[in-house]
């Protein structure tokens, strides 16, 4: 599968293509704020659900792996707009939770392409744990008694990792 330098390319495609769909690039500064961004990026993942059902059903089916690269590059742009955002808000710079995204992507699709015959479906496996980790960014992003400042981040990188995972996943089946 795709080593770090690779996995950073196809991130900065992803995220190109998503704002394609959401009307801003990665080179300005979101027009809205983090918790905007997560809430967008929530509405967009039943989308997101029904395509990954559809390339772990059919990875060989053209539609669905186009429609599966489409869903999760717009939801990882919002997700990076909102990582964005955020780090503007409070300070700090977000590459190295990007970093951690793209780590944790490596990990996964290492460990999804090990031999193993009940292995669950892939893309949903992964929009589950993106969806887990972006509903925690939310919550924290939504509450005035979040404590931790860094569970935002982390929770966000956290979905950027899986969402790069389906997204690198659709492209390397056809879906660019």
């Amino acid at each position: 599968m795709a080593d770090e330098e690779e996995l950073r390319q196809i991130y900065a495609a992803a995220v190109a293509r998503g704002a394609v769909n959401t009307a801003f690039t990665a080179d300005e500064e979101p027009p809205y704020d983090t918790l905007a961004l997560l809430t967008w990026a929530k509405v967009e993942m039943p989308e997101l659900w029904h395509s990954a059902r559809a390339l772990d059903v059919n990875e060989n089916n053209a539609l669905a792996t186009r429609a599966a690269s489409n869903a999760a590059a717009t939801v990882l742009c919002l997700a990076h707009g909102a990582l964005t955002a955020h780090g503007r808000d409070v300070d700090y710079r977000t590459t190295a939770w990007i970093d951690r995204a793209l780590v944790q992507a490596e990990a996964e699709l290492h460990a999804e392409t090990a031999p193993g015959d009940d292995a669950p479906p892939v893309a949903r496996k992964q929009v589950r744990a993106a969806v887990r980790a972006l509903a925690n960014a939310t919550w924290a992003a939504a509450s005035t008694t979040t404590a931790d400042p860094i569970l935002i981040p982390e929770q966000v990188a956290e979905g950027l990792g899986h969402l790069l995972v389906i997204y690198a996943i659709a492209r390397a089946a056809g879906g660019s």
